[in-house]
């Protein structure tokens, strides 16, 4: 599983998420939501390296339980987990770099193996 265009609204407990072992971003956010419309495009361009990532992108709304378990304040927030362990947390990212820089953090083999095959380490101006 790699980047998710579309919101989900089957959300899966938060004993569900920290049980996966596959590096993971949780991105809480809103369809609606200009902020989330705003980074889409930067999230899907610094999931491109890190096809090994599990990205679970959940509709968040006042009363969802997952969201308020992981304290999501804002949209959107992407918390990057290995092994089901919060590692980095963004809140309403502004560049692909900081979400790479995340993503990296968490799955640094598939960064390095794009790196060394020309394709990784595209950098925002």
């Amino acid at each position: 599983m790699t980047y998710s265009a579309e919101y989900a609204t089957d959300h899966p407990t938060r004993d569900e998420v920290e049980a996966i072992r596959e590096p993971t971003v949780v991105e809480f956010g809103q369809p609606g939501c200009g902020h989330c419309q705003a980074a889409a495009p930067l999230i899907k361009a610094a999931f491109a390296d890190f096809t090994g990532v599990v990205h679970l992108k959940l509709e968040d709304a006042k009363g969802r339980l997952l969201g308020r378990a992981f304290k999501v304040k804002q949209w959107p927030t992407l918390i990057f987990l290995q092994e089901g362990e919060e590692v980095a947390r963004l809140v309403r990212p502004q560049s692909e770099q900081a979400v790479r820089e995340a993503l990296e953090k968490i799955d640094t083999k598939a960064y390095r193996d794009a790196d060394q095959a020309g394709t990784g380490g595209s950098k925002d101006p």
